[in-house]
Formats: structure tokens, C-alpha cells, sequence
């Protein structure tokens, strides 16, 4: 929890694909009432005053997050970085597997955990669309 300025605290929530369309909305609803920060991969969010922490990070590679991660240190980590365009998907199985299958995150909140004792609620967004190779 953070404690605020009058003495309220915050939970800390991190956004993981913030500056996608899911994760604007969630953003919008959770930063009135939680100390909110996302992750973005090409484009920070500039549309709007955004009263969130911005963390460029490739989920891929898991470049920046693990930086990410350990200086805001959340105790709630919201995925909804995915690759959901099902032609994007089906033409690179492997890179939709990378980054629909989120173990570099997973590590990062490991290396959370062992270094501060801080154990983060991961939830996890899921996407419809499924690669054909995965029903194989």
C-alpha cells in the first residue's frame, strides 16, 4: 500500500499492456482510488492527463519489466498485454505464444517476491483467439 498525502493508503496496481484499449479503460476506473502505473511497448499513453506511472517494457523479451517491477514494486498485477488479431497469431505461432504466455512477467514477479517479500496478485486477461496450432 502507498500512503498518501492525507494519510489514505493505495493499493498499488500495475497494468501490464496499458496503453492498449483494454487497459486505458482500467487505468481510467482504478488510478481515482489505487496508485496506478502500465506498462507500454511503443507509445505511452498522451491522449489524456493520465495520472499513472508509464514503464516502456517489451513483454516479449521481458526488456524494462523487470526495472518495472521492482521499482513499483505492485501488489496487483493486471496482464492484459496480448497479441490478439487471430492472422498475427496463425502466420507467427511463436511470437503469440511469447507474449500471450506471459513467463517473463511471471519471472519478474518472482524476483519481486525473493528480493522484498512482496507477493503480487496476478491476474491474468485472456484473449478468444486461439492459434489452431494449440488445439493440435
Amino acid at each position: 500500500m502507498v500512503t498518501t498525502k492525507d494519510n489514505s493508503t493505495r493499493t498499488r496496481v500495475l497494468i501490464t499492456g496499458g496503453s492498449g484499449y483494454l487497459g486505458q479503460f482500467l487505468i481510467a476506473a482504478l488510478r481515482q482510488h489505487h496508485s496506478v502505473a502500465y506498462t507500454y511497448h511503443n507509445n505511452a499513453i498522451t491522449a489524456q492527463p493520465v495520472d499513472a506511472e508509464p514503464f516502456k517494457v517489451d513483454i516479449a523479451t521481458g526488456q524494462g519489466l523487470q526495472e518495472a517491477v521492482l521499482q513499483f514494486k505492485p501488489q496487483v498485477v493486471v496482464n492484459c498485454a496480448a497479441l490478439s488479431q487471430p492472422a498475427a497469431c496463425e502466420r507467427d505461432y511463436e511470437a503469440c505464444r511469447t507474449l500471450n504466455v506471459p513467463s517473463k512477467l511471471v519471472d519478474a514477479l518472482e524476483q519481486l517476491q525473493q528480493s522484498t517479500t512482496t507477493e503480487a496478485l496476478l491476474i491474468h486477461i485472456s484473449t478468444d483467439q486461439v492459434s489452431s496450432q494449440l488445439l493440435v
